[in-house]
Protein backbone atom coordinates (compact mmCIF):
# COMPACT_ATOMS: atom_id res chain seq x y z
CA UNK A 1 0.00 0.00 0.00
CA UNK A 2 1.45 3.56 -1.11
CA UNK A 3 2.17 5.34 2.16
CA UNK A 4 3.28 2.74 4.48
CA UNK A 5 6.86 1.72 5.21
CA UNK A 6 8.46 -1.97 5.24
CA UNK A 7 8.83 -4.46 8.30
CA UNK A 8 11.70 -2.99 10.19
CA UNK A 9 10.42 0.96 9.78
CA UNK A 10 9.75 3.39 12.34
CA UNK A 11 5.95 4.84 12.03
CA UNK A 12 7.15 8.56 13.38
CA UNK A 13 4.19 11.47 14.11
CA UNK A 14 5.36 14.62 13.12
CA UNK A 15 2.20 17.21 14.04
CA UNK A 16 -0.54 15.50 12.54
CA UNK A 17 0.32 12.99 10.11
CA UNK A 18 2.81 9.91 10.31
CA UNK A 19 6.34 9.86 8.61
CA UNK A 20 8.19 6.44 7.56
CA UNK A 21 11.41 6.45 8.78
CA UNK A 22 13.25 3.61 6.93
CA UNK A 23 16.65 3.95 8.39
CA UNK A 24 16.42 1.24 10.60
CA UNK A 25 15.48 -1.21 8.00
CA UNK A 26 18.27 -3.26 6.32
CA UNK A 27 19.27 -1.76 3.34
CA UNK A 28 20.66 -5.12 1.97
CA UNK A 29 17.29 -6.63 1.89
CA UNK A 30 18.43 -9.28 4.21
CA UNK A 31 16.24 -10.65 6.86
CA UNK A 32 16.56 -9.43 10.30
CA UNK A 33 17.88 -12.50 12.60
CA UNK A 34 17.52 -12.69 16.39
CA UNK A 35 20.15 -14.41 17.64
CA UNK A 36 17.79 -14.52 20.72
CA UNK A 37 15.16 -16.83 18.57
CA UNK A 38 17.59 -18.93 17.56
CA UNK A 39 19.29 -19.62 21.12
CA UNK A 40 15.29 -19.82 22.30
CA UNK A 41 14.50 -22.34 19.46
CA UNK A 42 17.61 -24.55 20.16
CA UNK A 43 16.67 -24.62 23.92
CA UNK A 44 13.06 -25.59 23.37
CA UNK A 45 14.09 -28.31 20.91
CA UNK A 46 17.80 -28.95 19.38
CA UNK A 47 18.01 -27.95 15.64
CA UNK A 48 15.28 -25.78 15.43
CA UNK A 49 17.59 -23.13 15.64
CA UNK A 50 19.69 -24.54 12.75
CA UNK A 51 16.57 -24.86 10.50
CA UNK A 52 15.78 -21.50 11.89
CA UNK A 53 19.02 -19.83 10.76
CA UNK A 54 18.45 -21.96 7.60
CA UNK A 55 21.65 -24.32 8.08
CA UNK A 56 19.73 -27.78 7.73
CA UNK A 57 22.63 -29.37 7.05
CA UNK A 58 23.62 -29.32 10.64
CA UNK A 59 20.56 -30.64 11.67
CA UNK A 60 21.86 -34.70 11.30
CA UNK A 61 24.52 -33.61 12.74
CA UNK A 62 22.59 -32.66 16.23
CA UNK A 63 20.64 -35.26 16.54
CA UNK A 64 23.51 -37.71 15.64
CA UNK A 65 25.53 -36.38 18.53
CA UNK A 66 22.67 -36.70 20.93
CA UNK A 67 22.16 -40.17 20.12
CA UNK A 68 25.16 -41.15 20.29
CA UNK A 69 25.97 -39.96 23.52
CA UNK A 70 22.44 -40.38 24.96
CA UNK A 71 22.99 -44.39 23.80
CA UNK A 72 26.58 -44.30 25.51
CA UNK A 73 24.80 -43.53 28.61
CA UNK A 74 22.24 -45.45 28.44
CA UNK A 75 24.14 -48.78 27.20
CA UNK A 76 26.37 -48.09 30.22
CA UNK A 77 23.33 -47.80 32.62
CA UNK A 78 22.52 -50.91 32.13
CA UNK A 79 25.74 -52.25 32.22
CA UNK A 80 25.97 -50.75 35.61
CA UNK A 81 22.77 -52.08 37.22
CA UNK A 82 23.44 -55.79 35.63
CA UNK A 83 27.01 -55.42 37.67
CA UNK A 84 25.72 -54.54 40.40
CA UNK A 85 22.81 -56.84 40.67
CA UNK A 86 25.56 -59.02 40.36
CA UNK A 87 28.07 -57.86 43.14
CA UNK A 88 25.22 -57.37 45.32
CA UNK A 89 24.28 -60.72 44.68
CA UNK A 90 27.35 -62.20 45.21
CA UNK A 91 28.05 -60.39 48.36
CA UNK A 92 24.51 -61.51 49.89
CA UNK A 93 25.68 -65.20 49.17
CA UNK A 94 29.32 -65.04 49.94
CA UNK A 95 30.48 -66.20 46.36
CA UNK A 96 33.88 -65.57 45.84
CA UNK A 97 33.13 -65.93 41.98
CA UNK A 98 29.85 -66.14 39.89
CA UNK A 99 29.82 -67.31 35.98
CA UNK A 100 33.70 -66.93 36.17
CA UNK A 101 33.90 -63.67 37.58
CA UNK A 102 35.37 -63.06 40.52
CA UNK A 103 33.95 -60.39 43.15
CA UNK A 104 37.36 -57.32 42.34
CA UNK A 105 36.71 -57.92 38.26
CA UNK A 106 32.71 -57.39 39.02
CA UNK A 107 33.47 -54.17 41.05
CA UNK A 108 35.84 -52.98 38.57
CA UNK A 109 33.03 -53.39 36.31
CA UNK A 110 30.08 -52.12 38.32
CA UNK A 111 32.31 -49.03 39.13
CA UNK A 112 33.82 -48.46 35.62
CA UNK A 113 29.98 -48.41 33.80
CA UNK A 114 29.05 -45.88 36.75
CA UNK A 115 32.14 -43.63 35.53
CA UNK A 116 31.48 -43.82 32.04
CA UNK A 117 27.67 -43.29 32.11
CA UNK A 118 28.06 -40.26 34.22
CA UNK A 119 30.89 -38.99 31.61
CA UNK A 120 28.22 -39.36 29.03
CA UNK A 121 25.72 -38.05 30.56
CA UNK A 122 27.80 -34.96 31.25
CA UNK A 123 28.60 -35.04 27.40
CA UNK A 124 25.34 -34.89 26.37
CA UNK A 125 24.40 -31.68 28.80
CA UNK A 126 27.61 -30.18 26.75
CA UNK A 127 26.58 -30.93 23.36
CA UNK A 128 22.94 -29.47 24.35
CA UNK A 129 24.15 -26.52 25.28
CA UNK A 130 26.94 -25.92 22.46
CA UNK A 131 24.70 -26.98 20.05
CA UNK A 132 22.16 -23.72 21.15
CA UNK A 133 25.68 -21.90 21.33
CA UNK A 134 26.28 -22.68 17.40
CA UNK A 135 22.73 -21.58 16.56
CA UNK A 136 23.18 -17.94 18.88
CA UNK A 137 26.50 -17.47 16.74
CA UNK A 138 25.21 -18.61 13.52
CA UNK A 139 22.61 -16.07 14.11
CA UNK A 140 25.12 -13.51 15.33
CA UNK A 141 27.04 -13.91 12.04
CA UNK A 142 24.22 -14.94 9.04
CA UNK A 143 25.16 -11.45 7.68
CA UNK A 144 28.99 -11.73 7.88
CA UNK A 145 30.10 -10.52 4.48
CA UNK A 146 33.04 -13.54 3.32
CA UNK A 147 33.90 -12.07 -0.17
CA UNK A 148 36.57 -12.59 -2.53
CA UNK A 149 37.58 -9.26 -2.01
CA UNK A 150 39.05 -10.73 1.51
CA UNK A 151 43.04 -11.99 0.76
CA UNK A 152 46.47 -11.96 2.81
CA UNK A 153 49.83 -12.01 1.27
CA UNK A 154 52.66 -12.85 3.21
CA UNK A 155 55.74 -13.31 1.81
CA UNK A 156 59.73 -13.43 3.32
CA UNK A 157 61.43 -10.27 4.06
CA UNK A 158 65.13 -9.97 4.55
CA UNK A 159 65.70 -6.56 6.34
CA UNK A 160 69.40 -5.47 6.43
CA UNK A 161 69.87 -2.07 8.30
CA UNK A 162 71.87 1.19 7.51
CA UNK A 163 74.18 0.45 10.39
CA UNK A 164 76.02 -1.87 9.24
CA UNK A 165 74.64 -4.66 11.17
CA UNK A 166 74.02 -8.35 10.14
CA UNK A 167 70.58 -8.76 8.00
CA UNK A 168 67.78 -10.33 9.64
CA UNK A 169 64.81 -12.35 7.56
CA UNK A 170 61.07 -11.71 8.97
CA UNK A 171 58.05 -11.98 7.48
CA UNK A 172 55.46 -9.56 6.18
CA UNK A 173 51.91 -9.85 6.26
CA UNK A 174 49.29 -7.81 4.18
CA UNK A 175 45.66 -7.85 4.68
CA UNK A 176 43.42 -6.32 2.01
CA UNK A 177 39.89 -5.72 2.23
Amino acid sequence: MPGYGQAGDTLILKGDRMVVDSTNSDSAGWAQHSPQKASLYSALCPGLGQIYNKKYWKVPIVYLGFASLAGSAIYNANNYNHYKKKYVYMLENGLQEYKDQTIPEVQWYKNTHKRYRDLFIILTAGFYVLQIIDASVDAYLINFDVSDDLSMRVRPVMIIPATGRTASLGLSCCLSF
